[in-house]
């Protein structure tokens, strides 16, 4: 049910949209905590930066369950599509009216409502965009192996992606901005026909001021680092293109060695059936839930961290890896060589996935993967400054405001 507030976003009398501080910023997104993601950890943080300068700030978001937050308006998930779509264009409705900007962070379901109910309201609006959502719903389905950009000079496989796309590309280009983490992804807008001035880079960053906060891992961990195994962790959402049944293929062969798996997604299922099926229960271990406090925690014991996805367009927990000092592994794919490559063999090492013997090598071999040094992890902070980060969008939203 939606919350009703008929005091939502009045406007000042008098005020001028030329403002610099007292500006009322919807966000509309189709994820927002207690769900977990990326967009669902930035979040929070980019409204407590909005209100720290004074901004009025609203989301409008799907979600598993309802609270008693005035300023979270959550459609319940459990309604089907139409009946989502249609809550959540009659709440941007009704919240639309009296905004300076809005903040689109979804460009699926989100992205359709707006773009239908802005077609009356007029609202100037930017859109952060973090992947290429529709090769990773092909990817996902199974209508397409290829990479990212082999896939898109290809005729998409459905029809459902064609429409997809035209909305994404509608959207794109009736936007005053398009927010992306690397130089990858505008690569890969671009793709979509948006003109390059319109596409801005800001490189994602992290966060630093975290609670301390252990779990029953961690125990179990210190035990395990006790017995002589080493320690190796991946995460982030379980979908096919971060290639974790690669890693458990590949894992079989690797000695004395617990992987902990972190994250959820619509491949869980089958990779806790593949584990099973391949008598690796005793050696590989999923979690699903565990807060950036815990997760640092874990990366104080661990002694690397893999990813082998073939298409990240920035990665959180690779940089959260780094900055515990842990060693670090990585496919040669997407955004990672760009946002990680300074620090190869200072830190990271890089893979090919065709070459899984090299893997099982390198894994068995982790004397030949250097640490970061404080040089290094002086960079990441300096680079990825969230404070930095937060001021470059605040930027661009003065500027189209203005």
């Amino acid at each position: 049910m939606l919350k009703e507030d008929k005091n939502l976003f009045n406007p000042v009398r008098g005020q001028s949209l030329n403002r610099t501080n007292g500006l009322k910023i919807l966000i509309a997104t189709g994820i927002y905590p207690p769900d977990i993601g990326g967009p669902a950890t930035y979040l929070p943080q980019f409204i407590d930066f909005l209100e720290s300068k004074d901004c009025d700030v609203k989301v409008i978001t799907f979600s598993d369950s309802s609270d008693n937050d005035p300023k979270v308006f959550r459609i319940l998930r459990k309604d089907n599509v139409i009946v989502r779509f249609l809550k959540y264009s009659f709440c941007l409705w009704k919240e639309l009216k009296d905004v300076d900007l809005i903040y689109l962070h979804d460009v699926s379901l989100v992205g359709l409502s707006l773009l239908v109910v802005n077609f009356f309201r007029r609202k100037k609006y930017i859109i952060r965009i973090g992947g290429d959502n529709i090769w990773e719903q092909a990817y996902q389905r199974g209508l397409t192996k290829e990479k990212c950009f082999d896939f898109h000079s290809q005729k998409l496989p459905s029809l459902g992606l064609k429409f997809k796309k035209f909305i994404l590309k509608i959207i794109a280009k009736n936007s005053e901005k398009i927010i992306v983490p690397s130089f990858f992804l505008k690569k890969v807008i671009k793709v979509y026909g948006i003109p390059d001035n319109k596409i801005e880079v800001v490189n994602n960053a992290v966060d630093l001021d975290i609670k301390d906060n252990k779990n029953e891992f961690y125990s179990r961990i210190e035990n395990y680092k006790k017995e002589g195994d080493k320690i190796f962790v991946s995460g982030g959402r379980l979908i096919s293109l971060k290639k974790f049944d690669l890693l458990i293929k590949v894992f079989k062969n690797i000695k004395n060695g617990k992987l902990l798996i972190i994250g959820s997604g619509p491949e869980k299922n089958n990779l806790v059936k593949l584990i099973q099926d391949s008598n690796l229960s005793e050696k590989i271990f999923t979690i699903e839930k565990m807060d950036r406090g815990e997760l640092l925690n874990i990366f104080s014991l661990m002694d690397v961290f893999i990813l082998l996805s073939i298409g990240d367009a920035f990665s959180f927990i690779t940089l959260e890896a780094l900055l515990s000092g842990s060693k670090v592994v990585l496919a040669r794919e997407g955004a990672l060589p760009e946002i990680f490559g300074e620090f190869e063999h200072q830190g990271v090492e890089f893979v090919d996935l065709n070459d899984e013997n090299y893997i099982v090598n390198l894994l068995n071999n982790l004397d030949r993967v250097n640490r970061i040094d404080e040089s290094g992890i002086k960079t990441i902070k300096n680079k990825y400054n969230y404070e930095r980060h937060l001021e470059d969008v605040y930027k661009i939203i003065l500027n189209i405001i203005r």
